[in-house]
């Protein structure tokens, strides 16, 4: 493979990704919640470096952020990693993991409420309104007594302190990842916005309301910069809601995949959990991506369980939806319902 630069193209609303790129960023997302679930084991140190072509992503650091949560103190813990492109070396790769954690559920929760965001270095014409769920703020700019610095501050320190100063940043992520992330994104447009920046994640939530869609997508053009690949069937991109009271709203651009289980007769959690695997994402990518146009329809196995899976189906991202009074997909409507009266 020659060594190009890794991208995607937005065109009139049309997105058209790199089939590498998709592998890479799949692959950084799914490191990053690797050296978490690591942290605490001995033979690990640093994570190994990321495939490209004939030359790779090398590791350079990691960052962490804070988790609280009602009913104690909360924890550091692992957040993300950063890598360096070897063909091009002011071109880095910025991962942030999901959810992997008690607290971070919590936080993807909490995030039904909102705060306002504060960019790293914040301009003179930055809106004094850009609410954002409060959840992801508070880990992405929080710290504890015990931690030297906040994600934001270790971000941008790193960024300092990088071997080559960056002209291009790529961020990725996967589910809250991909808030996080985001919210990365747009502080990068404000406080250095000599950076290029190309943000792509995988079953983003919605991550603020129309103040920081506007911001996002309009003042400081990320729109087309930024690509939100969703399962149709995935819960997550769906929260926290766009309906009043709440007022959330997507950005960027949305690449769609659709694929289900075969049967709704399981535990909703495992449909759940399916629906929403970064696994199948992968699964899925990596074979609609090398097509034209970039749809796979064809069954497999659901990669985000241990034990022998279960059958799953690609579907064309245009074909119906699943009804939902089949099953148990009846409960998992029921448990939606629930927990948007809780929030």
């Amino acid at each position: 493979m020659p060594n190009q630069q890794p991208e995607f193209h937005v065109e009139d609303g049309s997105v058209r990704i790199s089939s590498a790129f998709t592998e890479l960023t799949g692959a950084a997302s799914l490191a990053a919640y690797t050296d978490y679930l690591e942290e605490n084991c001995p033979p690990y140190t640093d994570p190994p470096n990321l495939s490209f072509g004939t030359k790779p992503f090398k590791y350079v650091s990691r960052f962490t952020g804070y988790d609280t949560t009602p009913w104690g103190t909360g924890k550091e813990e692992r957040f993300g990693l950063i890598y360096q492109w070897t063909a091009i070396p002011d071109v880095y790769l910025f991962a942030f993991r999901g959810t992997s954690s008690v607290y971070d559920m919590w936080k993807d929760l909490e995030s039904a409420e909102v705060s306002n965001f504060a960019p790293y270095r914040r301009p003179a014409n930055f809106p004094t309104t850009v609410h954002v769920g409060e959840g992801f703020n508070s880990i992405y700019t929080k710290k504890n007594a015990v931690m030297t610095a906040s994600m934001q501050d270790q971000l941008f320190a790193e960024i300092s302190q990088l071997p080559t100063p960056p002209k291009t940043i790529y961020i990725t992520g996967h589910s809250l990842g991909c808030a996080l992330g985001s919210l990365f994104a747009l502080d990068l447009a404000a406080s250095l916005p000599g950076i290029n920046i190309l943000n792509f994640n995988f079953a983003s939530p919605r991550v603020g309301t129309s103040t920081w869609q506007h911001a996002y997508d309009d003042l400081y053009q990320l729109k087309s910069r930024t690509v939100r690949v969703r399962n149709n069937y995935d819960l997550v991109p769906k929260v926290p809601f766009e309906y009043r009271p709440f007022d959330f709203r997507h950005i960027g651009q949305k690449f769609t995949v659709s694929f289900t289980l075969d049967s709704y007769t399981h535990d909703p959690v495992v449909i759940i959990e399916a629906w929403h695997s970064l696994l199948n994402y992968r699964y899925v990518l990596h074979r609609a991506t090398v097509n034209t146009p970039q749809v796979w329809t064809g069954h497999f196995k659901d990669q985000a369980q241990k034990h022998p899976s279960w059958p799953m189906t690609s579907y064309d991202p245009g074909t119906t939806m699943l009804d939902w009074s089949t099953g148990n997909l009846m409960q998992v409507r029921r448990d939606l319902n629930s927990v948007a009266k809780f929030m």
